[in-house]
């Protein structure tokens, strides 16, 4: 099984906040969302909000400042419409980051520039991080544990004259 090695990154830049119309949103910023989120039904309530997002997708690099810096790179022409609609409405305007980690990890880090722009904006910025790398590992040392089990019964079976076309045999130990 071939895996990546290479983190994947994800950026977003989000503006949320309680039942908006994302319609105003678009017409107001001058740009159209990758996608919109609405509340879901029995979610907690200080996180189940309306949301109007701008995405990256999932990118394989090795900095997080780069994936992020090239969201801020479609975000920030539209500057001067996002702070307005902000503070018009009193939404919220966040940068996220989506780091998932397959066996190499990224570099942790935003270049001054970055959170400069960030700060203009008034927005504030998180950070997930999903470690796959460990557990990988284990299931990578698991299928060779299987490979190895199977090596062996297949030495067994040839020792004792099992003919894997024939009829399975069930051996019994009573001891």
């Amino acid at each position: 099984m071939q895996k990546s090695k290479e983190p994947q990154i994800s950026a977003c830049f989000v503006i949320s906040g309680n039942g908006f119309n994302t319609d105003e949103c678009t017409r107001a910023i001058g740009r159209e969302p990758t996608e919109i989120g609405h509340p879901k039904e029995g979610e907690r309530p200080e996180i189940n909000d309306t949301e109007w997002i701008i995405d990256t997708g999932k990118l394989k690099l090795y900095s997080v400042d780069e994936v992020v810096s090239s969201l801020m790179e479609d975000v920030w022409p539209h500057r001067e419409r996002i702070e307005t609609f902000l503070k018009q409405t009193a939404l919220k305007g966040s940068f996220c980051c989506f780091v998932t980690i397959f066996e190499e990890r990224p570099l942790y880090e935003l270049s001054e520039e970055t959170m400069r722009k960030m700060a203009a904006l008034g927005c504030d910025f998180s950070m997930d991080i999903y470690d796959y790398s460990e557990m990988l590992a284990l299931l990578d040392f698991g299928l060779e544990i299987q490979k190895a089990d199977a090596a062996l019964a297949a030495l067994h079976n040839k020792a004792i004259g099992y003919d894997a076309g024939a009829l399975p045999v069930i051996i019994v130990n009573v001891t």
